[in-house]
């Protein structure tokens, strides 16, 4: 027998890497059986972190230096709101994992290195196959160390088919993150809304609010002085407190109402929490359109836009592709290999090689699970089918409830403005009174907190019709139309939220009625509405882009109004005859129309200033009838308005003389709100009257 031994390179290495193999093992049960105890965090830990998240949440976000307009609030809870940054990283984070899903397809690509290691020498012997007996020789056929590396790529057809699907659903999962953004803007926006006019009514009624207490507390002190030196008759003593005392009560209510007002919405724009933030009193914005277009435009846009709807559809196409995946799974596999390794072992004569291989496999056990597989996932779609089904009824459902409530919400808005009318006055008439010696300190008392909850009840009103559009524009599916918030500039941001014209820059984008039958395209919401002196507008497809409807007055004394007008027509002498087809007559007649419609529009006549517009008036998305029941409601809001018109000219049809394009600069000026801008109008001469049938900014 040959002397083996000569081969060893080590005579003690079977030793030492046997010591060595046990002191490993035992390093490693050692580590293993060593617990981790739980590491509480101390108040100052907590304390620290919370100290740098706040630093790091107010880094970016930029000081409130003015007074706070409604956009600018806007613009801010779009480019600050921690819920909305959230609900953005979601998404990205959704986007991330499609981007990671998508590699799934590409073949493995695996290099491997590695060191190998035997106690002993690799020693073997063969047998002979005719006697059967074992040859004498013995061969060692490895080294005790060699190193050994490998390059391969393998590729399954099975991994790929469903490495396909599941990049597939990843990407339905990034467009529901969208969605879900989407959402969660919509609300956002919503409650901004609410926050922002309960700031403004917090900021003109607190100091009122806290001076109507401390009167009525002086009087009470009063009375308990008079029933304690028993001057009046204790009843009515007792009466006159009680009085007093309920209307201190309603008063602290109300105190403590809007004292929430400002923490509200400094949560909302992620502006410092207790920082006082003067808010500038926005224009009111009303949108007749939410109830003139019919019914079933809108269940349309609701059936194609709502957010929840949408996500109930990609949720179905996921449990689709999900059946497809199972599927796929049951098939059998092919898989490629091919591979180039190296192996510096002595005793190999080819060191260098490669090697390609293709396998085809099955599952038999795949025909026994493959109908339980096929009922859970034909199951899983009919459950997706049935929440979207469920999600549409909810969302048409919400629909015509939002469509109701909206109108309900403008009823009760005009409701408050008459009831604050009515205590204002009464307010008015007992200061007079109380100054007069005819009436108590209690009647004062009484008629400033009725007068100071008709107010407040006002800006509710006037807040809840807004949400309550705010809810129907969700439940419709449309948003801002905004660049990227991460990109712009809190300037730029808040310059695209004022040009939008709508409810945080909402648009009703190029709705179209479709081809429904005509006698269809004229429902309106229902007697409710017709109710409200909401008039319908016809069903002709528009783009809808809503106008500005003025804010409610809410000064305590009227101011008298003040009317522009002129003895002379208000042509400037700049006013340009363009068309020589016309008499230099007929011109003037139609100045003197325009003058007159400026008088009318200022003496807030609105019978006489509305019969200045033709029948088939059209301004944008206004008709005749929605047009004089916009402009009633605006100019019945107003203590005073004044018009100048200015740099007019006149440009006649050439081809219809009895048109005539009208522009002019105009001022316009009213308590609460101010407008210079260039304006068109078309006048038309009907039998003997000019007629305007098209007015815009131009």
């Amino acid at each position: 027998m040959p002397d083996v031994q000569q081969y060893r390179k080590t005579p003690s290495r079977p030793v030492l890497l046997s010591r060595t193999a046990l002191g490993v093992a035992i390093l490693l049960a050692m580590t293993a059986c060593a617990g981790t105890p739980p590491r509480q965090l101390s108040e100052t830990d907590v304390f620290s972190q919370s100290q740098i998240d706040l630093a790091k949440i107010r880094r970016e976000v930029i000081p409130i230096q003015s007074e706070l307009t409604l956009e600018e609030a806007q613009a801010r809870a779009l480019k600050y709101n921690l819920e909305l940054r959230t609900a953005m990283m979601e998404e990205a984070l959704q986007r991330a994992q499609l981007d990671v899903s998508n590699y799934d397809m590409l073949p493995t690509l695996l290099a491997q290195a590695g060191y190998n290691t035997r106690s002993n020498e690799r020693i073997s012997q063969s047998r002979d196959s005719e006697s059967g007996e074992l040859s004498p020789s013995r061969f060692i056929s490895q080294e005790r160390e060699h190193w050994l590396s490998q390059l391969g790529v393998s590729w399954s057809l099975l991994d790929l088919g469903v490495g396909y699907y599941t990049a597939q659903q990843q990407a339905d999962r990034a467009l529901i993150a969208f969605e879900k953004r989407r959402k969660v803007l919509h609300l956002l926006l919503q409650d901004v809304h609410i926050a922002f006019w309960r700031a403004a009514s917090a900021q003109v009624m607190q100091e009122r609010v806290q001076a109507t207490i401390v009167i009525a507390e002086k009087a009470l002190a009063e009375a308990r002085i008079a029933q304690r030196e028993r001057i009046d008759v204790p009843q009515d003593g007792l009466r006159y407190q009680r009085q007093l005392l309920e209307n201190l009560r309603l008063l602290e209510a109300v105190s403590r109402e809007l004292s929430n007002a400002q923490v509200e919405l400094a949560q909302l724009v992620n502006a410092p929490i207790g920082q006082a933030i003067r808010v500038e009193e926005p224009e009111r914005r009303d949108y007749p359109m939410l109830l003139s277009l019919p019914v079933e435009t809108l269940e349309e846009m609701t059936l194609s836009r709502n957010p929840d709807i949408v996500e109930q559809q990609y949720n179905a196409r996921i449990a689709r592709v999900e059946s497809r995946k199972t599927l796929v799974q049951m098939f059998p596999n092919l898989n490629f290999d091919y591979g180039v390794s190296y192996d510096d072992d002595r005793y190999l004569v080819n060191n260098h090689w490669s090697q390609a291989s293709a396998q085809l496999s099955f599952n038999f056990f795949n025909l026994l699970t493959a109908p339980a597989q096929m009922r859970l996932a034909d199951a899983g779609i009919a459950l997706a089918d049935q929440r979207r089904a469920m999600v549409q009824m909810a969302a048409l459902t919400q629909l015509h409830l939002s469509r109701l409530e909206y109108a309900n919400a403008i009823e009760q808005l005009e409701r408050s403005r008459q009831i604050w009318d009515v205590d204002t006055q009464l307010l008015k008439f007992t200061t007079d009174a109380v100054f007069a010696r005819t009436e108590s300190q209690l009647n004062l008392v009484s008629s400033e907190t009725s007068a100071i909850l008709s107010e407040l009840r006002l800006y509710q009103a006037n807040a809840q019709s807004e949400a309550a559009a705010a809810r129907m524009l969700y439940t419709l599916g449309v948003e801002p139309q905004v660049g990227s918030v991460s990109e712009l500039s809190l300037e730029e941001l808040v310059e695209q939220l004022r040009a939008e014209s709508t409810l945080a820059g909402v648009r009703l984008n190029e709705v179209d009625p479709g081809s429904r039958p005509p006698e269809q395209a004229g429902d309106t919401v229902g007697n409710d509405v017709a109710q409200s002196d909401l008039v319908a507008r016809t069903a002709d497809p528009i783009v809808v882009t809503p106008t500005a409807f003025t804010s409610i007055a809410v000064s305590q004394t009227p101011v008298a109004p003040v009317i522009a007008a002129s003895d002379e027509p208000a042509v400037s002498s700049s006013t340009v005859f363009e068309s020589t087809d016309n008499t230099t007559a007929r011109l003037t007649a139609l100045a003197d129309a325009l003058e007159s419609w400026r008088q009318d529009w200022a003496s807030k006549n609105n019978e006489a200033y509305l019969s200045h517009y033709a029948e088939h008036f059209s301004a944008e998305n206004d008709n005749k009838a929605s047009w004089s029941s916009y402009k009633s409601a605006v100019n019945n809001g107003k203590t005073f308005i004044n018009v100048e018109i200015e740099d007019t000219t006149f440009d006649v049809d050439p081809e219809d003389s009895t048109l005539v394009t009208v522009r002019f600069y105009q001022r316009y000026e009213s308590n609460n709100y101010t407008w210079n801008g260039w304006k068109e109008q078309i006048w038309q001469k009907m039998d003997s009257a000019w007629k305007i049938t098209y007015e815009g900014e131009v």
